[in-house]
């Protein structure tokens, strides 16, 4: 990995690592915040009100001794004693002058007091509140009223609330302190967590850029929480499939390669039997057509070929339409015979047609006459009749099966044996059945599983004799996939292999 991305790396972690200590300072503040209001909240409701109606019950007090002692004017409140601590208490007349001050101030005898809590005791109701002074102070003003020999009068006390505040600070203090280790904790976390999901997502980008880069064997260790643990194997399965995918992308145009050869070899030979013997004029126009035949089926399997590797990568769907199977079935056996097959080898097309084989005899004088293969057509008891019979099938998909079945059958099958191709629709099933069998040395059933295996072969060493790259029954598998066939095989052992596929809900239909 190059510098750059390295460096871009560490920012993405970087920022996911900030982006969480910012957000849990910021969760833990505005829970420090709500926490002052209840504080502030619990401190005016419950301590400031404690402290409201105990001078509430100091003044009453005071009042109740200056009664007791003869008036305001016989009994003076130093002599009293029991002042509250931190408070200045005044006694007043009906009109709010001050007649005692317990702070002796000359200046504020027979001085009016305006507060709206002297107001409230000389109507006799109780009244107090908190006030901050100039100076910085936090203060209770607290009156209550007193009457003087039915002349009215009350009793005011201003106390300085500084124990409470010290209070208050010492709380705010603790919260603060709190608030500090709590986001020291919560930074220290966040940087932990931040680095148990940040590492596994580090570790996806480089996989990826790896993958990118060609690496598709490029994995994930899946380790963090939960989420990076599913995202790494997900992942792992997406980088699976992806290698899957291209791996089988590379078989298939080998496979491709491996299916062009066919049509190549039959224009081959007919070339070559034109060299060998010139034919005559009347037998140039057919040959000529012949040639042009080969051309245009090896045109039409190299665009199929290309359609049906776009839908394997999903970017398109095969084209199905109205086919003749018998018809198919014959151009391919008779293009494989003009390529050149064993000899003495017996190729046997059945059908369940009353009056003609699946394909219509046609003249064979094009074919070599060293390729010594009989190909006979042979009909089957009273099923339904198929000539002309149509279905809805991709003809692509479906002539790749043909050809490989019967080329893995030619194969395999030694000279003076027989392959058989048929094909029917039962009367008592909404199917389409096409079988192919050999005489050949049958299938080993230990390797019955691997058959349809890409490139698998069942005897390496026989690759010269044999030829092909062991590609065909692969191939037929995937079209049968994707034409909706299931693909059965049954074989013994030196006596013959069948492969039978079916299509469901295929019956025949005429244009």
């Amino acid at each position: 990995m190059n510098e750059g991305g390295r460096e871009a790396g560490h920012k993405r972690v970087l920022g996911l690592r900030w982006r969480l200590g910012l957000s849990y300072l910021l969760v833990i503040w505005v829970i420090l915040a709500v926490l002052v209001v209840f504080m502030s909240r619990f401190l005016e409701t419950s301590i400031i009100g404690a402290r409201r109606a105990s001078l509430y019950a100091q003044a009453h007090l005071i009042a109740s001794a200056i009664r007791a002692r003869g008036g305001p004017f016989e009994a003076r409140l130093v002599a009293i004693g029991g002042m509250p601590l931190n408070a200045r208490v005044m006694v007043l007349d009906g009109y709010g002058r001050v007649l005692d001050d317990s702070a002796s101030d000359p200046d504020m005898v027979l001085r009016k007091l305006e507060f709206q809590e002297v107001g409230a005791a000389l109507s006799g109701r109780e009244g107090s509140n908190t006030y901050y002074l100039p100076d910085g102070s936090f203060v209770m003003y607290v009156a209550v009223p007193a009457d003087w020999d039915g002349n009215g009068g009350a009793v005011f006390i201003a106390q300085d609330l500084k124990d409470i505040v010290i209070q208050y600070q010492n709380v705010m203090r603790m919260v603060a302190s709190g608030g500090i280790i709590a986001s020291m904790v919560a930074l220290v976390f966040a940087w932990y967590l931040s680095r148990t999901i940040s590492e596994p997502i580090s570790d996806l980008s480089r996989a990826a850029r790896m993958m990118a880069s060609g690496r598709l064997d490029s994995r994930v260790s899946p380790k963090g929480p939960l989420e990076t643990r599913e995202l790494g194997a997900s992942f792992n399965y997406m980088a699976t499939e992806i290698e899957k995918t291209v791996e089988g992308q590379e078989q298939f145009l080998m496979a491709a390669a491996h299916e062009l050869r066919a049509p190549l070899a039959s224009m081959r030979a007919l070339v070559e039997s034109m060299q060998i013997c010139p034919p005559e004029a009347e037998e140039l126009s057919e040959l000529i057509n012949d040639v042009l035949r080969e051309i245009l089926d090896l045109q039409g399997i190299s665009e199929s070929i290309l359609s049906l590797l776009r839908t394997r990568s999903g970017g398109a769907v095969s084209d199905e339409e109205m086919i003749d199977p018998a018809e198919i079935i014959g151009e391919v056996i008779r293009s494989r015979v003009l390529g050149g097959v064993k000899q003495n080898l017996k190729v046997i097309l059945q059908g369940s047609r009353q009056d003609k084989g699946i394909v219509e005899p046609r003249p064979m004088a094009a074919v070599d006459s060293s390729n010594q293969a009989t190909v006979v057509h042979e009909r089957e008891g009273q099923q339904q009749h198929l000539s002309g019979a149509k279905v809805q099938m991709d003809p692509l998909l479906f002539r790749l099966i043909v050809a490989n079945l019967f080329d893995n059958a030619v194969k395999f099958t030694p000279p003076g044996g027989t392959v058989v191709v048929s094909m029917d629709f039962p009367e008592n099933g909404d199917e389409m059945v096409l079988k192919v069998s050999d005489t050949g040395p049958g299938i080993p059933p230990e390797h019955l599983d691997r058959i349809f295996d890409r490139f698998y072969r069942i005897d390496p060493a026989r690759q010269k004799s044999t030829g092909g790259a062991g590609l065909g029954l692969a191939i037929v598998k995937e079209a049968c996939e994707k034409s909706g066939g299931m693909i059965e095989v049954e074989t013994r052992p030196g006596g013959g292999t069948i492969f039978t596929v079916r299509w469901r809900n295929k019956r025949p239909g005429d244009l």
